[in-house]
């Protein structure tokens, strides 16, 4: 009988990077290369192990490899397939949910496992050559996507440096510390619209030598341009009221946060630059950072939207875990941030950038840090805990993380103060404030804001522990020149404010007075 011909074996692995690179072929300019690394290594490494296992069940090891694809598929498509699946309405019911979707993959899983070990090796060498093609084939073209992308959509330019003048001496440069709490109201919009009392915290930085400002603004609703801004010291020139928002003002945004001016100022200074990650793909990845902190080498946006696909969210929801993963993973690295920014001591002078996104979604601590669970989710109408929550949960437990980043901003800041050396300045802000009024109707309010939606969202938080600086002097601060007046206390530089200026970003860029 003559030996059949076994082609190599790599279909496997081709359909398991395919996900990671068409997630990354559709997020150029945002993700990063290194974003996709560590996925691709870890799948690869699965895989890789699975097919072992395979060979202890099917020596030839084509067969095991046909039904390993087949696993591979079913794992990464299982998000989409089931949620289409489950949208499709017969008659008014909806008869294909996910607790009938699932069970129905595993037994066709099964019934493919049985049918492949009744085939001849033959057989499965035909099929391995086809499905070596095809899976070759989506790796290419989702590769020459990337390839394209890269190519039609090149990085946007950087600012040029700006020219700061130092005209003050400072005799020892302190550590500079700007926090971000991503989406942190400013005290009277929050008691409106959540009846929440922030006073107590905000008395307690005065009293640990802070001003904390009335009347502070965010100059952008949105976190790429706001934080972008705040970190170039300036406003977006060629943003003006009215202006449409496409999808390369983001780009263009991501960027000037990546590549911004104010990391080589400090480096001219002889700062140290020490950065965390913040999960959100848009703020991370600064260029010119000596250290970069971060909670786990696979967290982030990127690996928690390629988890969100698969059936592990289903299969820790079926095995009672109170929280998704993708949640737990965010409470894992909230927990760590507050935790080393107040354990860290890093070498006099550091500047130290922090963007939490805290009290930002999604809601995971109660305010005295208990799990906030997808039981209390299903509760309020949303049981899955997926995709953007509804406004009766946003009312329901925006306010109580709200008040666990107070709380821990407070520890973060005592702990800061207690370090020796010369005293710190450090600027805790938000970059926005929240969207209670917005998700009433987002579709309207995104073409056309109106004035209260603009000033909840725009009124912020900002506090400066600086010296020479009082509540009188932030008092209806904006934030670009808030990190100004910061950075001129901490270096000398001479960065007088900048007119006040304040956007609604939706559809088009919308400027409304200072709230």
């Amino acid at each position: 009988m003559p030996r059949v011909r076994r082609p190599p074996l790599l279909h496997p692995f081709l359909f398991a990077l395919y996900p990671v690179l068409y997630l990354y072929a559709g997020n150029i300019g945002e993700a990063r290369g290194i974003h996709a690394v560590g996925p691709a290594l870890l799948v690869l490494a699965g895989v890789g192990v699975l097919m072992a296992l395979g060979r202890l069940l099917d020596r030839d090891g084509q067969r095991s490899g046909i039904f390993l694809s087949a696993l591979v598929v079913v794992f990464f498509s299982f998000g989409a397939v089931t949620s289409f699946l489950g949208d499709l309405e017969i008659a008014g019911f909806h008869p294909l949910r996910l607790r009938v979707v699932a069970p129905g993959l595993v037994l066709a899983l099964a019934a493919l496992g049985f049918y492949l070990k009744s085939r001849p090796p033959s057989w499965a060498a035909s099929w391995t050559t086809n499905l070596n093609l095809v899976s070759g084939l989506l790796v290419g073209l989702v590769t020459m996507q990337a390839l394209w992308g890269h190519t039609t959509r090149p990085v946007p330019p950087p600012l040029p440096e700006a020219d700061i003048p130092v005209t003050r001496t400072v005799q020892e440069r302190p550590d500079l510390y700007v926090l971000i709490l991503d989406e942190f109201g400013r005290q009277d919009i929050l008691h409106e619209q959540f009846g929440l009392d922030l006073r107590p915290s905000l008395q307690a930085l005065r009293e640990m030598g802070f001003a904390v400002a009335e009347g502070s603004a965010a100059n952008y609703s949105r976190t790429q341009p706001s934080v972008s801004s705040m970190l170039n010291l300036d406003y977006h020139q060629e943003l003006q009221d009215g202006q449409e928002v496409t999808e390369d003002h983001y780009l263009r945004w991501i960027q000037r946060i990546r590549q911004n001016r104010l990391i080589p100022f400090l480096r001219s200074q002889g700062y140290r630059i020490r950065a965390y990650t913040s999960a959100m793909a848009g703020t991370d990845g600064l260029v010119g950072v000596d250290e970069e902190v971060t909670s786990g080498a696979l967290e982030g946006e990127f690996v928690e939207s390629l988890v969100r696909g698969t059936p592990i969210p289903y299969l820790l929801e079926t095995l009672g875990s109170p929280r998704a993963e993708g949640d737990r993973a965010h409470a894992r690295r909230i927990r760590f941030m507050f935790s080393d920014l107040a354990d860290s001591r890093p070498p006099h002078p550091t500047f130290t950038l922090a963007h939490i996104l805290c009290p930002h979604p999604p809601y995971v601590f109660h305010a005295d840090g208990r799990a906030i669970t997808r039981s209390e989710m299903a509760e309020l109408g949303w049981p899955r805990a997926v995709g953007e929550a509804p406004l009766p949960v946003y009312r329901a437990f925006y306010p109580e993380q709200t008040q666990y980043a107070a709380v821990r901003i407070e520890a973060v800041a005592r702990a800061i103060l207690a370090r020796p050396g010369p005293p710190p300045v450090v600027l805790i802000v938000s970059d926005h404030g929240p969207q209670s009024l917005f998700m009433e109707d987002p579709d309207r309010f995104w073409k056309e804001p109106t004035p209260e939606v603009a000033r909840e969202r725009l009124a912020n938080l900002v506090a400066l522990h600086a010296p020479g600086v009082d509540d009188e002097a932030l008092r209806g601060i904006t934030l670009v020149n808030a990190m100004r007046l910061a950075l001129s206390r901490a270096t000398g530089a001479d960065l007088p404010p900048l007119p006040d200026r304040c956007f609604f970003i939706g559809e088009r860029a919308v400027e409304f007075p200072k709230p």
